[in-house]
């Protein structure tokens, strides 16, 4: 299973290719944020990333979604870190002794925003897999496939 988090639909990009590579279905978790639009959508995110706070995920998984022993997740950077409801996820997921491996998105590929999500996971009880930053503005969809291949595999 491939877990992802996208508003604007940036991070569902790689996670639809992600899950072309691995064979693997996807996992949209949404939360009450998602429908909040432009500024009011900005401001309360990065607000929310800033102060550190959890925006719960309204459609949280059940346990028979963690088979695996490697997980994948796609997540949005807001603020330098993994968007608010993606750390609400791993938070409350049944994680311990699992690999997790994160695809992360955002406007800039700062080493920075890799350091902030891996420092996130060492908080968790999971063993931490590989974790890149993509930068999303300027990627075609098959120059993406190519990454993640050379990346996360």
């Amino acid at each position: 299973m491939i877990f992802y988090y996208s508003v604007t639909e940036k991070s569902k990009v790689y996670a639809d290719i992600l899950g072309k590579i691995l064979g693997r279905n996807l996992y949209r978790l949404e939360s009450a944020m998602d429908d909040a639009t432009g500024k009011a959508f900005f401001i309360k995110g990065v607000w929310k990333a800033l102060i550190n706070a959890d925006v719960p995920v309204l459609n949280m998984p059940t346990a028979d979604n963690f088979s695996d022993d490697e997980i994948y997740l796609c997540s949005p950077i807001w603020a330098g870190k993994p968007a608010p409801p993606v750390k609400y996820f791993l938070r409350n997921a049944p994680l311990a002794g699992k690999t997790v491996n994160m695809l992360c998105v955002s406007g800039s590929g700062f080493d920075s925003h890799k350091n902030n999500t891996e420092k996130f996971l060492q908080t968790l009880d999971c063993k931490i897999g590989k974790v890149h930053i993509f930068a999303s503005h300027a990627t075609d969809a098959e120059t993406a496939e190519e990454h993640i291949k050379e990346l996360m595999l």
